[in-house]
């Protein structure tokens, strides 16, 4: 350090650590910076940037640490560009040629289906305002099948990427991802000065994955809300938190009425963190372990309903986090059914199901169906109770009454029972990463 001289020091709120800003003596033969990290104990890192450039950036122990702020070089007078993720505190200076250090931003956004569009919009119409604006130019990657982020880009006349593609450096300040599906590269993440933000509508770490939704309805979560992320490579989700908000989850909701309310809710953070980005580069908040649920994509199997180990309340909460893409099912004998327009659960019991049956309507194996005659309601007993629909699919729409015509009085049929079939919803891995397989 004798040909070091120690030209400014700043403190690191956020890490609790001290920045010192070093060159080499004026007699050095070219012009070399050096960054120091340290503590009070001991020094941390030492960062060796030779031969910087305007805007230059640099890559440390396989992932990106890039100095926040920037400062002349007191051996050439050029300015020197640097950044340092998860930090609060930087050098204030003046940029020239580098990204930005302010809104508005140069954004790429990545997004494919119906959720991604609710904040694609929200940057467009920003873009769009005449004053205070957050973004600068908007771009889209998405995939080549024409769904509601293709569409909605050619109609706004926005340029559109099929993806995968190869980001140039600098060209974006930063990247928005909403419910993409891939995997990013860590290449193409380093391309962005700011990195990739993820909307995601859960409170993370609960709900990683690839249907949050679906599961904080399977699971009779009271509680929901948006995370605003900094994407990762290898895994999804597993990035720090920059910012969250809780909401309550309304009784009864299903999986698309709680989309269309936390869609919008997410194009709003995502533009309050975007006019907030360098405060917020240092403020991210890192997951804990023990608290991490996955919320695997949805599968057949799910679909299935569990008569004999599901009770009314997990079979009407399946029902709300499924049947608007995938309907119930249950093999009635051979016959595979789908079970539509469940009605809403209930203690009372049918008169229908008394007459038959009587106080031992409780004993009867999970399974045994009961129409109910003034009802128009097709129950069928599960674990705790009965639960009731009112219409079935079986090749075509039928209604309780049809299937009762058809099924339940017919004497190829009739001492039938709907079979259980083992769906693992509520099956959990805490300790399994997330990948594009699942």
């Amino acid at each position: 350090m004798d040909m070091m001289k120690i030209y400014q020091t700043t403190y690191c709120m956020y890490r609790g650590l001290r920045l010192q800003f070093i060159r080499l003596s004026s007699n050095s033969t070219s012009c070399h910076s050096y960054i120091r990290e340290t503590d009070t104990a001991s020094d941390k890192h030492t960062l060796n940037l030779q031969n910087i450039s305007v805007g230059s950036y640099f890559n440390h122990q396989n992932r990106r640490r890039i100095l926040k702020g920037h400062n002349s070089c007191a051996c050439c007078g050029k300015y020197i560009q640097f950044q340092r993720r998860h930090c609060s505190s930087f050098v204030i200076g003046k940029n020239q040629d580098g990204p930005c250090l302010s809104p508005p931003w140069k954004i790429l956004f990545f997004g494919t289906d119906h959720f991604s569009l609710f904040t694609l919009k929200c940057l467009n119409e920003n873009r769009l305002q005449d004053k205070d604006s957050v973004v600068d130019s908007l771009e889209v990657v998405t995939g080549k099948e024409k769904k509601s982020v293709r569409r909605y880009a050619e109609q706004a006349g926005l340029e559109i990427h099929n993806w995968p593609l190869v980001v140039p450096d600098g060209k974006y300040d930063v990247g928005v991802l909403v419910s993409f599906g891939s995997l990013i590269p860590e290449k193409v993440i380093n391309s962005f000065p700011y990195g990739i933000l993820n909307v995601h509508p859960s409170l993370l770490p609960r709900w990683r994955g690839a249907s949050p939704l679906v599961h904080t309805i399977l699971n009779g979560d009271k509680q929901t809300g948006i995370s605003i992320m900094e994407i990762k490579p290898k895994h999804f989700d597993t990035g720090p938190v920059k910012m969250q908000e809780k909401l309550p989850v309304p009784p009864d909701c299903t999986t698309r009425q709680l989309h269309n309310m936390l869609g919008p809710i997410g194009g709003k953070m995502l533009i309050k963190c975007l006019y907030n980005l360098p405060t917020l580069d240092g403020l991210e908040v890192t997951h804990s372990g023990q608290e991490v649920s996955y919320a695997n994509k949805t599968k057949p199997e799910m679909t299935y309903i569990d008569w004999e180990n599901q009770t009314r309340e997990s079979i009407d909460r399946q029902y709300r986090a499924l049947h608007e893409d995938f309907p119930l099912k249950s093999h009635y004998g051979k016959v595979l059914i789908k079970l539509k327009s469940m009605v809403p659960v209930t203690d009372e019991i049918d008169e229908s199901i008394l007459y038959h049956y009587g106080n031992t309507h409780l004993n009867l194996p999970p399974g045994t169906p009961c129409y109910g005659r003034n009802s128009k309601v097709c129950w069928i007993k599960c674990k705790d109770g009965w639960v009731g629909f009112r219409e079935l699919i079986i090749k075509k729409k039928l209604t309780a009454s049809d299937f009762y015509s058809g099924y339940l009085i017919n004497d190829m049929y009739k001492n039938n029972v709907f079979a259980s079939h083992r769906n693992h919803l509520f099956e959990h891995v805490p300790d399994k990463k997330v990948t594009a397989a699942n």
